[in-house]
């Protein structure tokens, strides 16, 4: 073990796999060198597809903050024995805390659809400003946006869909950005920049997005004219 210096401050990581479960949770004074170390010792490394690093001052502050994640936000790979028997409780039984906080994130996301604050069709905020927006844990947020009705996954965001839903077919053939041009702005031109702030995506993902549906013959990109923007039509609406 490498020698430990109680003063020096000290990372607390997590590490995340799909829908943004938590996987593990650690402290390291160089959490990157960690990561590499965990990519070649442990056997869910190949589940992680991202991690996030808060530091605390002290050694003993990631200690305690450790800790306490384990007994919140239970972690599905979680080894107890590094912080002594009866460290984190089981997944099965979640302590009170983290049940208040997952149904106060789930009241104040619902609210915040149903006042139109996050409107229909449009792609939810990553779970890091929902948790600041909420003054709660990330791993609430998460729960929350899993068991909100009308929240769907569009992989690796969320997204809120309208009453009625779509057609899982016209999802499964065109992909939900097809969905979303043809809900906001229907079968007429528009631009990536007119799209990127109806759903509420970035404009050089929207235009990436779009091109690929160029290729499969889902949209058109339409003749350039001088001075103006890149413009798009969807194809095939006459089913929607």
């Amino acid at each position: 073990m490498p020698f430990l210096h109680p003063s020096r401050p000290t990372a607390l990581y997590r590490l995340f796999g799909e829908a943004d479960e938590l996987l593990y949770v650690g402290i390291a004074y160089n959490p990157e060198e960690r990561w590499r170390a965990h990519a070649g010792s442990k056997y869910w490394w190949p589940d992680v597809v991202r991690g996030t690093v808060e530091w605390h001052a002290t050694r003993p502050a990631a200690e305690a903050a450790e800790s306490c994640a384990l007994r919140s936000e239970r972690p599905r790979y979680d080894d107890s024995a590094r912080q002594g028997a009866g460290a984190a409780l089981p997944r099965s039984a979640p302590d009170a805390r983290g049940q208040a906080d997952d149904l106060a994130a789930a009241h104040l996301l619902a609210q915040d659809i149903s006042s139109g604050h996050f409107p229909a069709w449009t792609v939810l905020p990553r779970r890091p400003i929902l948790a600041a927006r909420y003054a709660l844990s990330e791993t609430a947020v998460s729960t929350a946006i899993h068991r909100t009705p009308g929240v769907t996954s569009w992989n690796p965001r969320w997204l809120v869909v309208g009453p009625g839903g779509v057609p899982r077919e016209v999802v499964t053939t065109r992909g939900y950005l097809y969905v979303l041009a043809y809900k906001h702005l229907g079968a007429g031109v528009f631009s990536a920049e007119t799209l990127a702030q109806s759903i509420r995506l970035s404009t050089p993902t929207v235009t990436t997005m779009l091109k690929k549906l160029v290729v499969l013959n889902l949209v058109t990109q339409m003749p350039r004219q001088a001075r103006t923007s890149v413009t798009f039509r969807l194809n095939l609406v006459d089913d929607l």
